[in-house]
């Protein structure tokens, strides 16, 4: 579960770095 959840976090994150469309509806 850990080792799955791992590289989402890392997309989630570089996805609110860049501040892409794709993160605005989560940041909501």
């Amino acid at each position: 579960m850990i080792l799955l959840a791992l590289p989402v976090l890392l997309l989630v994150w570089e996805w609110r770095r860049r501040g892409t469309v794709l993160a605005m509806p989560f940041d909501h």
